[in-house]
């Protein structure tokens, strides 16, 4: 087991690169598909915050701990964005006739649900505070 690890980005699309970095480090004994699923539920987490949250690329800060134990890992994404829960938003009606009675975005919910294994949000002070869990891929429910 490691000890959790934190570290504290801005929010612009370019430092995703730092971001990935640090979970790559971080998650180095986890298995690729492992790996890739938390880079895939931080990367839409920072894309909704850099866009939706702050309104753009932006000093505004970003927290991300990895904790990565025997069973997987669990992150913890926080930002100062307006208090936002993403786990109320409706997911996306697939069985809609055509795709242009479908809004467009509305996936993000689908990603976190998918590939995390418990997901929780909570508004501490001024920060929205999402954890999610990557089971690795050799435990069962």
């Amino acid at each position: 087991m490691h000890n959790p690890e934190t570290r504290r980005f801005t929010a612009k699309q370019a430092e995703f690169h730092a971001i990935r970095a640090f979970i790559d480090t971080a998650c180095a004994s986890l298995e690729d598909d492992e790996r890739k699923r938390a880079e895939l539920l931080v990367e839409e987490l920072f894309a909704n915050t850099v866009y939706h949250g702050y309104g753009g690329d932006c000093d505004e800060p970003v927290w991300l701990t990895i904790h990565v134990h025997e069973h997987g890992c669990r992150l913890v994404y926080e930002d100062c964005a307006p208090a936002y829960n993403p786990f109320l938003a409706e997911e996306p009606d697939f069985d809609a006739a055509v795709p242009e009675e479908r809004p467009v975005g509305g996936l993000g919910i689908v990603f976190l649900n998918e590939l995390s294994s418990d997901r929780s949000y909570s508004r501490r002070g001024d920060r929205n505070v999402i954890e999610l869990v990557v089971k690795r891929s050799s435990i069962t429910s």
